[in-house]
């Protein structure tokens, strides 16, 4: 979440498991690999949507394997003001 905040794309392809995919809005979105974002990402990402910062709102552990953790987490993602502009709940 930190990365994201401070716009560090290496930071957030640190954070990531690749390849990487997410179910969303009916779209299945998948990363490959690091830097498979646009260099201009968070620009355009701020243009369309307002965005500022995203803080969480829970991560709860769910259940866990030797090999595995799951968490359902919600995050808030919020314009320079302050404003809501979407919770988000995933598992």
């Amino acid at each position: 979440m930190d990365s994201g905040n401070t716009r560090d794309q290496g930071g957030m392809d640190a954070a990531f498991h690749f390849p990487n995919v997410r179910i969303a809005s009916g779209w299945i979105h998948a990363l490959d690999g690091p830097m498979a974002r646009s260099e201009d990402f968070f620009e355009k990402f701020i243009d369309d949507t307002g965005w500022h910062c995203t803080l969480w709102d829970y991560r709860r552990w769910v259940q866990s394997t030797d090999s595995k953790v799951s968490f359902a987490v919600q995050f808030t993602r919020y314009e320079e003001d302050n404003s809501a502009i979407g919770v988000y709940a995933s598992l």
